[in-house]
């Protein structure tokens, strides 16, 4: 009789044990396998390294935007994933649910800039011209024009929904540098320096009332490439967020991140100026190194072998892409043994 009761427990263990298994796989007691189909909009194509997977596994999704076009962001469809690091970033990864997954990968056209309608192939390698950039602690724009065509020298500072009007020097020549050309408004004011042949302009010294310590990024406008300038904002973890304002022409960049954060943090109040070339599908990146001084995160109030401002080496590493009127992409800054990640994006405005 004893004897007989084992063999009815083990047989019913072995039931049980089938039960489970039957139930979280196939007939075969593997685990189960869930499908991952994904699909374009016919302007590019994506993929996924695994067409099926069990619950848990990371799944890479992959877009190849066709010529002309730039990757814009993937649409779920019947799942609840997430995507690392966002959806609008190519490669992603997320974690495979209990179910299938459909995912569509999206694209934009790529706006290259075309033919400027402000400025002539005569001025493109001379001081004279038109001249566009970006201001970033408040977030606006600049425009100078430089005897375009007109005779004049005037400027307008766009910023914060206020417009305001200056006006340059009248003696400027055709074909030689400016050097700290003054520039005065109602309230604003800036002095303009920039070589003869057009390259390397730069604005010093400028003063906007009610905007203190802004930072601006200017770049020239040709006959053959528009200067648009975008506004944006670049938010990460420990409660950092700030501007990030580029302005392009054609395949180039210029702008500024300007962060603020935490009072006692490093990273907080910090220029980081941003320079480079963009890519055929628009994308672009850059690392940038700020030297100074910044708030010490470490210093213990009343120690006096503790100090609250402490010298900087900071290194920030950026990377994005320009999608129709917008730009959007990812920054990590460095500094010693601490990291602070984030995004940005921001659109048009000139």
């Amino acid at each position: 009789m004893i004897k007989l009761t084992k063999l009815m427990v083990i047989a019913a263990i072995a039931v049980i044990s089938a039960a489970i298994f039957t139930s979280c796989g196939d007939d075969s007691g593997n685990p189960a396998q869930y499908t991952v189909t994904v699909t374009d909009d016919g302007n590019g194509t994506a993929v996924a390294d695994k067409a099926k997977a069990t619950a848990g596994t990371t799944i890479t999704l992959t877009a190849t935007p066709a010529e002309g076009y730039v990757f814009s962001k993937w649409t779920v469809k019947g799942a609840d994933i997430t995507l690392l690091p966002n959806a609008t970033t190519s490669p992603a990864t997320f974690t495979m649910p209990e179910g299938d997954v459909s995912i569509k990968a999206e694209f934009v056209v790529y706006a290259n800039p075309g033919a400027s309608t402000e400025t002539t192939a005569e001025f493109d390698n001379s001081n004279f011209g038109l001249y566009k950039g970006i201001i970033a602690g408040s977030s606006g724009t600049i425009k100078i024009e430089i005897n375009n065509g007109n005779g004049e020298a005037k400027a307008t500072i766009a910023i914060d929904g206020g417009t305001e009007e200056l006006t340059g020097p009248t003696s400027l020549a055709n074909g030689q540098a400016i050097t700290n050309a003054a520039f005065t408004g109602a309230t604003s004011s800036f002095t303009f320096s920039v070589d003869a042949d057009g390259k390397n302009p730069v604005i010093n010294n400028i003063v906007i009332e009610g905007h203190d310590n802004v930072a601006v990024s200017v770049i020239k406008e040709t006959s053959a490439n528009v200067a648009y300038c975008y506004e944006g904002t670049a938010i990460g973890g420990n409660d950092h967020t700030g501007v990030l304002n580029i302005v392009r022409n054609g395949n180039t960049y210029s702008g500024v991140q300007k962060t603020t954060g935490p009072e006692d943090n490093y990273n907080n109040g910090l220029t980081y100026p941003l320079k480079g070339s963009i890519d055929s599908d628009g994308s672009f990146s850059g690392v940038v190194t700020v030297k100074g001084k910044a708030n010490n995160p470490d210093y213990i109030p009343g120690d006096t072998l503790s100090q609250d401002i402490i010298e900087i080496d900071i290194s920030m590493t950026y990377s994005g892409s320009f999608r129709g009127d917008t730009v959007r992409g990812t920054w990590s800054v460095s500094f010693l043994d601490l990291t602070n990640t984030g995004t940005f994006v921001g659109g048009k405005t000139l």
